[in-house]
């Protein structure tokens, strides 16, 4: 019998997993801590310290870890 685990997160594919990130949104000027699933978002421009790009049909900005 496999061992059960208390991490729920370990039985969705990774694929569809959601990551912790700071966004910042069309017309703001503060980044908001979300969870988004990563592997959809579509990046387009990097700077030093965000990625602008595609997530889903909103355009939004990433900030980088440092």
């Amino acid at each position: 019998m496999p061992e059960r685990s208390d991490n729920y997160s370990d039985l969705i594919p990774h694929h569809r997993r959601k990551t912790k990130v700071k966004v910042r949104f069309p017309n703001e000027s503060y980044f908001e801590e979300m969870e988004i699933n990563i592997s959809e978002f579509k990046p387009s421009t990097e700077f030093d310290d965000e990625v602008f790009g595609w997530y889903g049909d909103i355009y939004i900005s990433i900030k980088k870890d440092k």
